[in-house]
């Protein structure tokens, strides 16, 4: 038997172990996984929030910790996938949702929504105008379009292993190939993704020497697939002069290390 065989099965065992002591402490949600199947897709409100054997159902979080249906607790490193950076139920947040409760569920343009454009303007000086949208997939879409109909050109560079969100266009180059990494995606909708490597600018250089029709570069300047991976400040900078010379707009997909750093 090779050695790589006897791994495999360590790991075999090991996570069999591992799904044994996970489905004791966690039946209820096992129970809840059954039932919310029937009626969610996948069983979940996001394929992010799937993972084998079944996910966790919480109930409630309280700063850095939420529990689950079992009543287990934990350290809630997921955070809503980042932008939950003040934890749940902060004392300042539930303060100023009770101030706003009685405005109405949906009101037309709201003066709070004036005031927290102006306070990101404050906070994020680069930021000359604000624009309030649903998701981070959604804010991409727009960014996306809007850099096309600026430029009068097609194509959108990303960087392998960058993630940018749901839509079509984008669902390539997650790791260090350039498959599409979602069924159900044509091959017309990545057309004008270009995918090259990151963090090398002759590379970004050498693709605009080459196509005349870039009409913007995305990336993700806190990188997170795998972890967290900053990206280096010289190559940003000369990323930022590059784009700038060449007059094509620079899109930072950030929505993870907020106001952390």
């Amino acid at each position: 038997m090779s050695k790589e065989s006897i791994d495999s099965n360590k790991l075999a065992t090991l996570r069999e172990k591992i799904y044994a002591d996970y489905a004791a402490r966690t039946p209820k949600s096992r129970a809840a996984y059954g039932r919310s199947r029937l009626a969610l897709a996948g069983g979940v409100s996001g394929s992010l929030r799937f993972f084998p054997p079944y996910p966790l159902y919480m109930t409630h979080g309280q700063g850095s910790r939420t529990c689950d249906v079992d009543g287990n607790e934990y350290i809630d490193c997921f955070l809503c996938n980042g932008p939950l950076l003040l934890g749940h139920r902060h004392p300042d947040v539930l303060a100023s949702l009770r101030e706003y409760e009685s405005a109405g569920t949906i009101i037309y343009n709201p003066e709070f929504m004036v005031e927290c454009a102006e306070l990101l303007k404050r906070l994020v000086p680069a930021a000359e105008l604000v624009r309030f949208l649903d998701s981070g997939s959604e804010a991409v879409l727009m960014a996306a379009r809007i850099a096309r109909a600026f430029t009068g050109r097609n194509k959108v560079v990303k960087f392998f292993g960058h993630y940018h969100g749901q839509d079509d266009q984008f669902l390539i180059g997650r790791g260090l190939s350039t498959d599409i990494i979602s069924a159900g995606v044509p091959l017309e909708a990545v057309a004008n993704t270009v995918v090259i490597e990151f963090d090398d600018i002759e590379v970004v250089r050498q693709t605009f020497d080459e196509d005349d029709d870039i009409a913007a570069v995305i990336l993700d300047p806190a990188m997170f697939a795998g972890g967290l991976w900053p990206a280096d400040e010289g190559y940003i900078k000369a990323l930022r002069q590059l784009t700038a010379e060449r007059e094509i707009i620079l899109i930072f997909d950030e929505v993870i290390t907020g106001f952390r750093v």
